[in-house]
């Protein structure tokens, strides 16, 4: 089905919500004329083209929803103009190039799951208001910038998984405002995770190549539900009865863990999943782990 749009009817809409409705065809350019639109969601369809350059001039936009469609070309630069949108969403779609978004008040961005190459532009460093940051599933390949880390306090979620990132990271010493989850599994980064911030409550740094020792789990607080650290170079000491009351899930395979698995993972009363699979444990199973069902 062709979307059509009758701009002199439509004059006053402010919230349109047309998702999973099998539209295909290119965006209509006429709902740029839509000038009182605040809320544009198109997800879920098979609308093809590009993103109408148009929309960067939707003044009193808050919401765009483009998610799931196969849309190509580029992030359009007008969305730079844009001082109401709030959320975007673009992602589950085609679009290439390099990752380009300035909205000053964006709260959500979403444009994992497509083709975006190159690195983070400096654009996303004036995003002070961000709290959901979903890049996940591209081919950003160029190390992070250095300013990157110096994440807004309300940050909720940051996915930067699935990419090419490559080099280390530096210390993140953000006093966050709550406790996000923060993934950057699957990319090519490498060398000792440094200092992180204190208040997480989930971190996956998965299928990368970092190395030395755990010790910097120490530096956060006892808030952290959910630890990947599988699929790396890891070794080295732990802290672990910190974590005692909230930690749920904890993957340490694939590693080069050595020595006697320590008898601190069997009081992590909240635990329900440990794998340790793939490292180079010696001995017995702690007596402490013999009464754990997982």
């Amino acid at each position: 089905m062709t979307m059509y749009v009758d701009n002199q009817s439509l004059v006053s809409l402010r919230y349109l919500k047309i998702s999973a409705a099998n539209l295909n065809g290119s965006i209509p350019h006429q709902l740029a004329n839509l000038s009182n639109l605040l809320h544009l969601d198109l997800s879920s369809n098979s609308l093809s083209g590009s993103v109408p350059v148009s929309f960067g001039d939707l003044t009193f936009l808050t919401h765009l929803d483009l998610s799931g469609n196969r849309l190509e070309g580029v992030v359009p630069k007008s969305f730079g103009n844009s001082s109401s949108l709030v959320q975007l969403d673009l992602s589950k779609n085609l679009l290439n190039g390099s990752l380009i978004v300035g909205c000053p008040s964006l709260q959500k961005l979403d444009l994992s799951r497509n083709r975006l190459t190159g690195t983070l532009p400096n654009s996303l460093g004036k995003l002070s208001n961000l709290e959901y940051l979903d890049v996940s599933s591209n081919s950003l390949e160029a190390p992070i910038p250095g300013w990157f880390w110096d994440l807004p306090r309300g940050l909720k979620f940051l996915n930067l998984s699935s990419n090419e990132i490559k080099g280390t990271l530096p210390n993140m010493n953000t006093d966050f405002e709550r406790y996000p989850g923060m993934d950057l599994s699957y990319n090519q980064l490498e060398g000792m995770i440094p200092v992180l911030p204190s208040k997480l409550a989930a971190l996956n740094v998965s299928g990368n190549r970092f190395s030395g020792t755990l010790s910097f789990l120490c530096q956060i607080d006892v808030s952290l539900t959910f630890l990947d650290l599988s699929n790396n170079l890891f070794s080295g000491p732990d802290c672990w009865l910190k974590f005692q009351e909230k930690l749920v899930v904890i993957n340490l395979s694939d590693n080069r863990l050595s020595g006697k698995i320590p008898s601190s993972l069997g009081f992590l009363y909240q635990l329900q999943a440990l794998y340790l699979r793939n490292n180079a444990f010696v001995g017995e199973i702690p007596m402490s782990l013999s009464n754990c069902i997982f």
